[in-house]
């Protein structure tokens, strides 16, 4: 967002182009796949093992009022990063 508003402020007028904001669109995307692999990852090993002192934190972020903020930030996170980066 900030690559943005300096961009349309015209402080880097000539040096801060279309293609800039396209690579900060793949790096921002790749980070995303990344932090979501990384937490599936997480999530799947302890799902699997089935550990009473691992599963109590899931068990706490899925369940009350983390629920919805836990679903809210995956799609913040990964849907939409994943859907607003332009595809070339």
């Amino acid at each position: 967002m900030l690559a943005i508003v300096v961009r349309n402020s015209g402080l880097l007028r000539g040096l801060f182009t279309d293609d800039h904001l396209h690579d900060l669109g793949k790096l921002l995307l790749g980070f995303s796949c990344f932090w979501i692999y990384i937490w599936f990852s997480q999530y799947m090993l302890i799902w699997y093992t089935n550990m009473p002192e691992e599963t109590s934190y899931y068990l706490l972020r899925t369940s009350g009022p983390w629920g919805p903020i836990m679903v809210v930030n995956i799609l913040l996170n990964w849907v939409v990063p994943f859907f607003m980066c332009p595809f070339r």
